[in-house]
């Protein structure tokens, strides 16, 4: 019995440590930079949502205090497929300017959005890009806006 027990747990670990190493050659990796009024936009949250027949989930990624940011899949691996994307760039502050706490739910956070919904809704975003094979460094987007506070 112990020796069946153990061949199950070596099979299951195998399956999943071997479902995790594949990678798909359709992704490529995506990075760039985000300005707000010709001014590095850190705190952004962007998030990649495929269009037509772009396939995958998107992606997701955050903007360090350069603006710079990296997309990685909501699995958390570098890089996506290959294809068009709408782009929704979230930017959440506190009303001091401070990011919200991540522990924080929104529901209970003082955090709002302080980009238009041209850019930070899903439905009304302008924002695209197309992510080729091989990737890019240069998905930049320089947003303007009147700066919420």
């Amino acid at each position: 019995m112990r020796y069946a027990r153990c061949t199950v747990l070596i099979v299951v670990v195998a399956s999943v440590v071997g479902c995790g190493a594949s990678s798909d050659p359709n992704n490529a990796p995506v990075s760039g930079k985000v300005t707000l009024n010709d001014q590095p936009a850190g705190m952004c949250e962007l998030t990649y949502i495929p269009q037509g027949d772009t396939k995958g989930n998107g992606g997701k990624g955050l903007t360090d205090s350069t603006g710079r940011y990296e997309i990685r899949s909501l699995q958390g691996k570098p890089g996506i497929a290959v294809g068009s994307y709408k782009v929704v760039v979230n930017r959440r502050l506190n009303p001091d300017g401070t990011p919200p706490k991540p522990d924080e739910s929104p529901i209970e956070s003082q955090a709002r959005e302080t980009l238009p919904p041209t850019y930070s809704s899903a439905d009304r975003t302008t924002l695209t890009v197309v992510v080729p094979a091989g990737g890019t460094k240069t998905a930049d987007f320089a947003l303007k806006a009147a700066v919420k506070k």
